[in-house]
């Protein structure tokens, strides 16, 4: 297993720890996980998975010297009652993250 989703500080530092103990070379891959705004799912997940967009931005600086795979993903939340949310959302993701390009 060489892709691990990550969403705080923490996680990252645990699993540059992780992989550096176990001697293993290879490819890193790091997603980091977007924490968005509820917006119509049933359930607001909203605190409970995902980076917060000034800690997101910092997770993507820091994840890039260990990964030779970096991207970002989101759920879009449980029980979401309209039919293309994923639009929205990253447009709402888009202020912050577009500068780090």
């Amino acid at each position: 297993m060489r892709d691990f989703a990550v969403d705080c500080a923490d996680e990252l530092t645990k699993l540059r720890d992780e992989v550096a103990a176990t001697g293993v070379a290879g490819a890193l891959g790091v997603i980091v996980r977007l924490a968005l705004p509820k917006g119509q799912a049933v359930l607001d997940l909203s605190g409970k998975f995902g980076a917060a967009a000034e800690d997101a931005v910092a997770l993507l600086r820091a994840a890039r010297p260990l990964a030779a795979r970096l991207g970002v993903s989101f759920h879009v939340g449980s029980q979401c009652l309209i039919r293309s949310p994923g639009g929205a959302r990253w447009r709402w993701w888009a202020r912050w993250l577009v500068p780090l390009a």
